[in-house]
């Protein structure tokens, strides 16, 4: 079961460490211009507080954009870093068996001595640590940057936000996974 794991996340070696350098140059770009918003807070939010409440909802409820936490959120943890993990989940959910049945080495795999629900497990396990592998470099990334930039927000928050939108998008690939599992088309288990 084990070597299906190692097996699993060496196939996809390469586009993990892609998937990281993507995140990490995403969330540095977003967090290294938090001190050009920072001198400029007190005014924008005079600005945003005159909104509508109906303004208000569409941009999440809260006009708290330029605090350090406001930040973070609208730049990083709101939608961005979700939808990129997201995606990242969904084609990896989508894509653990594909590929095996792609390149006609399911058999192989099923040949071995590992049930067939080792096997699902042992590829949703190998999935499951490829998303924490770029969800704990997009954490480092944000720790570092938020420290870099001066951006006064615990390192314990940010740590418990990370691992939310982790279990967000996991739960987003299982569901790809499911449905790729159970025979359905790739493209469908991605819809």
């Amino acid at each position: 079961m084990n070597s299906i794991v190692k097996w699993t996340c060496k196939q996809r070696k390469t586009s993990t460490i892609w998937w990281s350098v993507a995140v990490a140059g995403f969330i540095f770009i977003n967090m290294i211009f938090y001190p050009t918003f920072k001198n400029d807070a007190e005014e924008l939010q005079k600005s945003f507080e005159n909104l509508s409440d109906s303004a208000l909802q569409f941009l999440g409820g809260s006009s708290d954009f330029f605090s350090p936490i406001g930040f973070i959120n609208s730049q990083v943890f709101f939608i961005m870093l979700p939808m990129i993990l997201g995606i990242l989940a969904i084609s990896l959910g989508a894509g653990l068996l594909a590929r095996e049945e792609q390149d006609k080495t399911i058999e192989g795999l099923l040949a071995r001595p590992v049930s067939r629900t080792g096997l699902l497990a042992s590829k949703a396990l190998g999935g499951t640590v490829i998303l924490g592998a770029v969800s704990l470099v997009a954490l480092l990334v944000i720790v570092v940057t938020a420290q870099a930039v001066d951006l006064g927000v615990p390192v314990s928050a940010l740590a418990q936000t990370s691992f939310v939108c982790f279990l967000l998008t996991l739960t987003f690939g299982a569901v790809a996974y499911l449905l790729s599992a159970t025979g359905r088309a790739k493209g469908a288990s991605i819809a």
